[in-house]
């Protein structure tokens, strides 16, 4: 599976969509972390920020019927690195500085609550 949409590239990947041996939402990580980094090569951090944030939540509602400890794994391991990605580039931005830092909080935000919403704000513990 998918872990850090921005780290995706490459013939792996492209063999495995080929081949169809990706499941949806993991395609989808694909998908979005293709176009965060095109945004953020034309340098615009709060434009790539708004479609990581909205993908983010597109996609969280469509595995709405998986495990939710499952969907907030897979939505904290994409929204960290976005968000560091959005607010570095935001940092040197002409675009919007500010916006950029707030969407990149905003990223961090809605994987909280995601694991908010498994753990019912208290900490998993190890299983034994």
């Amino acid at each position: 599976d998918v872990q850090n949409p921005l780290a995706l590239g490459g013939r792996p990947y492209r063999d495995l969509i080929a081949q169809g041996t990706l499941c949806e939402h993991s395609l989808r990580l694909v998908v979005l972390g293709t176009r965060v980094r095109i945004l953020l090569a034309c340098c615009l951090p709060a434009q790539a920020g708004r479609v990581a944030l909205r993908s983010l939540q597109s996609l969280t509602r469509a595995m709405a019927a998986l495990s939710p400890v499952y969907v907030a794994s897979v939505v904290v391991n994409a929204a960290m690195p976005l968000a560091a990605a959005v607010s570095a580039a935001g940092r040197t931005s002409r675009e919007s500085p500010a916006e950029a830092a707030l969407l990149a909080a905003e990223l961090l935000l809605h994987a909280r609550r995601c694991v908010v919403g498994v753990t019912g704000g208290g900490v998993l513990e190890a299983p034994g």
